[in-house]
């Protein structure tokens, strides 16, 4: 296996898909480990969005929402649509956002999910 270079960083689920895909697309499917197919079928059946979208909406709920990167991170992997299930995520750690900021994710997130 190959040895991949550089910082370390949490990833989406969106964005390993991309980088699995990537690294795998010159194995014939017989090639890859039993494991390896098992994590490339995960990535692909779970990553609701396409990796780009991903990043900009990470970058989106941290700048403009305020919430941290892991947070963030989490919502585009689950990609929750409606507040209660937002509010699963993040009442623990931010108990005073408010219904609006909850709104705005809630937008961010559905237009990510139709604009896939």
């Amino acid at each position: 296996m190959e040895e991949v270079k550089g910082s370390r960083r949490p990833i989406s689920l969106p964005e390993a898909k991309e980088i699995l895909d990537r690294v795998w697309s010159t194995r014939e499917e017989e090639d890859l480990e039993i494991t390896q197919r098992s994590i490339r079928d995960y990535v692909r059946r779970f990553s609701k969005i396409n990796a780009d979208k991903a990043r900009k909406l990470v970058k989106f709920l941290v700048e403009e929402v305020g919430i941290s990167e892991k947070h963030a991170i989490q919502l585009v992997n689950i990609v929750p649509l409606t507040r209660d299930e937002i509010r699963v995520f993040l009442f623990k750690d931010y108990p005073l956002l408010t219904g609006e900021k909850y709104d705005e994710i809630l937008r961010a997130l559905k237009a990510a999910i139709e604009a896939s």
